[in-house]
């Protein structure tokens, strides 16, 4: 198709080439021989040869133009098909030898330029309309006044109509190329050949007749004249150019501010353009009277012109300086939130990373460390439950300015979110530094902060790294202070630790141990052992306690005091808390199916299962799925259950009493809890922690605790279990002081269900013969 245009436009070129050949071997011969019988005829000749020529090729322009540019190119032809017509019609009038002024042709001639306006006109979009008819307006008011202070002076003979039809040729024409230029500045249209020659034609053609018109006025032969070639070849180009003519949209920035520059300039053309009229006024005096007052008014309206589009420009611009000012500011407002956390100011992670590579390089210059600590809120979530979000946004704000003010302007504060933060110390010359900041830490810990008319307690956990002893970049320096961090936690919070190399290890068997956890029941790892529960008095079994264990395929035998806590930390001992329920609930039923009967099975139940679990849910459907009585099953919670939103707690446990089942407080003693919780939660059993139990009889304060805990049990009529006895005389002691139940090595290490169900027959036969040795 591109070959096939190729073709098309060569073979038009080729007959522009031989008409323009034509055309200026008939001029030639009129300006050498102007005053020949046929300087006339071949006058019209190329005239109307170039005419003809240029409507044709604007015609097929217009059959080969894209939809776009259908309309505009039609009008163009129907202009230079106007401009032919009128030629053959002033043909037959020259050779009647009738040329009146207007005449015929002139109906023709005439509405030829008004049309071409017209094709341009059609393309202004609908929003820029009111501010380009300004603009050609202004234009055209210019032409006008321009074209009347020239021709007026040589017009003594012509009456007003003559004179308007005289002006409209060159008005019109001056004005399409106006419009043209600064339709393609609004429409961001790339100036090519075919577009510069088209404004510069249609403007040439304006002038040329503008220049014809003054010959006429002023009864000059222009026989042979330069303006005569001027009309065939402008009318050629502009035929040529409308063929060729396309849009070409550049919406890239740097044509956007070319034209949006030359836009600009327009008000200072319309002013070049008057001042060009009103020089004209003043050194020609032949026009005066009123036809001067209306020239100077025609020149001052295209002043105003100017000037009005001068002031919109100053708007637009100063709206423009508005928009970059607050894209400005948004740009700024979004880095700085980008950088830094919204709720403190404070910087971010993403800046944090930044002001570590800035201060490793400092300490490489000037052979230093740094200190990265990162700080932990302790209990910060029950803050946020208690006293509501708005509370813990205060004291995040107020801590956040507490940090800042023990700082220097060279070390960093950063928040990472939720309750953490990070202070970056540079330039460290000794260690002693950062442990001054980390008890300064401390002491702001110990101040109470009042917020909302209430006095906060609060304690931080901060881990620090240095570098280059610990790390080396910021990855690995946020990685060492994040694990010392939790050790500062585990330690009970409120403290700082600094990181060591074991830590790493820790961590990383932690995490290994995580992993393998989270598969332990679906790889079928986990297994319960029970304890047997005596009671000391009669020595029959009261009952067993369920205790996990976990063989892993990877680790072996895992202790439960390595892998509880991991489970806890992690939520994994939800699913395993209640993988616990169902096969101890399963297994009882098995037992009393089988004619074993054990009175009751302990069971123990984390503080995460209440918190994240539907831990009601989990009992119901353990008991209904293995059929078993409520009342066999007790369930075991500690203190610190208690003591983590209190309400909440109280309102499941009194609907987990609902359906039957006992509950137990395990480890006593070594919490917080408050005995009217304990009261209120109509607790069957208290068992004595076994770190006391352990001490008795030679400690006299752990004997004093454990008969203080069971003359307390006894007031309110709860029975006292006491784990972790392993000889005889504390066994003897605990009867002795009224303690109904034991639980320990002395009796029976856990064992697993075959074991155990020995054991169960041997102490059902037994048991009659130890309450009679008794």
């Amino acid at each position: 198709m591109t070959s096939t245009f190729s073709n098309l436009t060569t073979k038009r070129a080729a007959v522009i080439l031989a008409t323009i050949i034509v055309v200026f071997a008939c001029w030639l011969n009129v300006r050498l021989y102007p005053n020949t019988a046929n300087s006339l005829v071949l006058e019209n000749a190329h005239w109307t040869l170039a005419f003809i020529v240029g409507a044709w090729i604007a015609w097929r322009g217009y059959r080969e133009s894209p939809k776009n540019l259908t309309t505009p190119k039609f009008y163009q032809f129907i202009s230079l098909l106007c401009l032919a017509i009128g030629q053959l019609i002033w043909n037959v009038q020259t050779y009647l030898n009738w040329t009146p002024f207007p005449g015929p042709s002139d109906l023709f001639f005439f509405p030829s330029t008004f049309i071409l306006l017209i094709s341009f006109l059609m393309l202004v979009p609908r929003e820029k309309r009111v501010q380009i008819s300004i603009d050609i307006a202004g234009f055209a008011l210019g032409a006008a006044v321009l074209t009347l202070t020239l021709y007026l002076p040589e017009a003594e003979s012509s009456n007003p109509f003559q004179l308007f039809v005289l002006s409209s040729y060159p008005i019109g024409l001056l004005s399409a190329s106006a419009c043209f230029v600064v339709l393609q500045l609004h429409g961001r249209q790339r100036w090519n050949l075919s577009s510069s020659y088209l404004a510069l034609s249609i403007c040439a053609l304006g002038f040329t007749w503008m220049s014809w018109n003054l010959g006429q006025l002023k009864g000059d032969s222009q026989s042979g004249s330069y303006t005569n070639l001027s009309f065939s070849l402008t009318t050629l180009v502009v035929g040529w150019t409308s063929y060729l003519w396309k849009l070409n949209t550049d919406n890239s920035l740097v044509f956007d501010r070319f034209c949006e520059g030359v836009l600009r300039q327009l008000p200072l053309i319309m002013v070049a353009l008057t001042t060009a009229t009103l020089g004209l006024l003043v050194f020609d005096g032949r026009v005066i009277g009123t036809t001067r007052l209306l020239l100077v008014f025609g020149a001052f309206m295209v002043l105003v012109f100017a000037v009005y589009r001068q002031t919109k420009l100053l708007a637009e611009r100063d709206l423009l300086i508005e928009v970059e000012r607050a894209l400005f500011e948004g740009q700024k407002k979004f880095q700085h939130l980008a950088h830094h956390d919204p709720l403190t100011g404070l910087p971010n992670l993403t800046l944090l990373r930044d002001r570590v590579s800035q201060a490793i390089e400092l300490a490489n210059r000037n052979q230093t460390k740094i200190a990265l600590m990162f700080i932990d809120l302790d209990h910060f979530k029950e803050i946020n439950d208690t006293l509501g979000h708005e509370a813990g946004d205060i004291l995040l704000r107020t801590i956040a300015e507490q940090f800042q003010n023990l700082l220097r302007t060279t070390d960093t504060v950063s928040r990472q979110g939720g309750d953490e933060f990070s202070i970056v110390l540079s330039d460290v010359v000794d260690v002693s530094q950062v442990t001054n900041v980390a008890e300064k830490l401390l002491y702001i810990s110990r101040q109470h902060t009042t917020i909302l008319g209430h006095e906060i307690p609060t304690s931080f956990s901060t881990g620090i790294a240095l570098y280059p002893d610990d790390a080396r970049d910021f990855p690995e320096l946020m990685r060492c202070a994040d694990t010392a961090m939790y050790k500062a936690k585990a330690a009970g919070g409120h403290s700082y630790v600094f990181y060591d190399a074991k830590m790493n290890d820790e961590a990383s068997s932690r995490m290994r141990i995580r992993m393998y956890l989270s598969r332990a029941i679906e790889r079928s790892e986990l297994s319960l052992n029970w304890q047997v529960q005596i009671d000391l008095s009669s020595g029959e079994v009261t009952g067993a306690e369920a205790l996990v264990r976990w063989d892993s395929l990877e680790l072996g035998r895992v202790p439960p005091s390595t892998f509880i806590s991991i489970a806890e930390d992690s939520g994994l001992i939800v699913p395993i808390g209640e993988w616990i329920l169902n096969e101890a609930c399963q297994q009882a039923s098995k037992w009393l199916r089988e004619g074993l009967f054990v009175p009751s099975i302990s069971v123990n139940v984390s503080m995460v299962q209440f918190i994240r679990g539907n831990i009601e849910q989990q009992i119901a459907d353990a008991l209904y799925n293995s059929d078993l009585d409520p009342s066999f099953l007790k369930l075991e919670i500690t203190e610190s259950v208690l003591m983590h939103d209190p309400a909440r707690v109280l309102q499941i446990v009194d609907r987990i009493l609902k359906l039957g089942v006992r509950l137990s407080i395990d480890d006593f003693g070594t919490g917080y809890s408050s005995l009217a919780y304990v009261q209120r939660l109509k607790v069957d059993s208290i068992k004595i922690d076994q770190s006391f139990v352990r001490e008795i009889p030679g400690n006299s304060s752990s004997c004093a605790i454990a008969k203080a805990v069971i003359d307390m049990a006894k007031a309110m009529d709860m029975t006292v279990v006491a784990e972790g006895v392993e000889t005889e005389m504390q066994r003897d002691f605990l009867r002795e002081n009224g303690c109904e139940i034991g639980q320990g090595y002395f009796f029976s290490k856990p064992q697993p269900e075959c074991e155990f169900q020995n054991l169960l027959r041997s102490r059902a036969r037994f048991s009659s013969c130890y309450a009679i040795v008794q």
